[in-house]
Parts: structure tokens; C-alpha cells; sequence
């Protein structure tokens, strides 16, 4: 239960942070690639606001488990945050996670949007992290 989030039964953010420091090693150490993706619910108060937190929950479990069928086993989700979550990929090169990213949008009718990056090894894994979560707000529809 200290590791997993209670909701969505995904990695929490601080069991995400030390798989990811296990994974940024493993990639550092055997010169393979590795991306991360962030991704945010779209208007998720909004949804909230009209549908209840109780339906909001329900949404949040049905987008995750959709995900889990498009995911590798090798694959790190977690919640990272209210509506957001955090992926790792190991071995992953950006235009596969760019191929991920679009099979995720499919499997469920949530929308959301989503930042996501190939790590250089001339970086550390946060500023990877940074780099991603910068791209997902640039890409965030406004509210309107």
C-alpha cells in the first residue's frame, strides 16, 4: 500500500521516482534508450464539477486500465498527481513513445494531453521530466 496508489492501484510518485532512478541507471549503464511521457486529464475539474468526484474517480480507473493493455510489462505508470500521470519507458525511443502515446489516446475516450520526450544522455532523468512536462502545458488546450 506505500507504493501503489490507492485509486487507480498504479505506482505512487514516490514509488515512480525510485523506479524511475532504477530505470535512468539501467539505461545510463547499458547505453540503451529510454523516454518519459506526462500526461494530464484535459478540464478535469470541469469534468468533476459536472459529472462528481465519484464519476471523475470511476474515469480515472477505466483510462488506466485501457492503458495497461497497450502497455509492456517493462513500462512504468504512475499517478503523479491528481489527474496526472507519469510513464517510463525503458529501451523506448521518442518516435515510439509518440506511436504509444496515440494507441493510449485511442484505448479510452478520456482526453488528455500529454508531454513526452527521449532522455539524452548528456542529461539527468529530471531534467528529462522537466523537458516533457513543458511540452505537455504548451500543448494543454486552453480553457475557453
Amino acid at each position: 500500500a506505500a507504493i501503489t496508489d490507492a485509486l487507480t492501484t498504479t505506482a505512487n510518485r514516490r514509488h515512480f521516482d525510485e523506479l524511475k532512478d532504477i530505470e535512468f541507471r539501467r539505461a545510463q549503464r547499458l547505453g540503451q534508450p529510454l523516454s518519459v511521457l506526462l500526461c494530464d486529464v484535459d478540464f478535469f475539474k470541469r469534468y468533476n464539477d459536472t459529472h462528481g468526484h465519484q464519476a471523475g474517480d470511476a474515469a480515472l480507473v477505466a483510462v488506466v486500465d485501457a492503458w495497461r493493455t497497450q502497455l509492456r510489462t517493462s513500462d512504468i505508470l504512475a499517478r503523479y498527481g491528481g489527474d496526472e500521470f507519469a510513464l517510463v519507458l525503458p529501451g523506448t525511443r521518442r518516435e515510439d513513445a509518440e506511436e504509444l502515446a496515440a494507441r493510449l489516446a485511442a484505448a479510452h475516450e478520456l482526453r488528455w494531453t500529454a508531454g513526452f520526450v527521449e532522455w539524452t544522455p548528456q542529461e539527468d532523468l529530471y531534467s528529462a521530466l522537466g523537458r516533457a512536462d513543458t511540452l505537455m502545458f504548451d500543448r494543454k488546450p486552453k480553457r475557453g
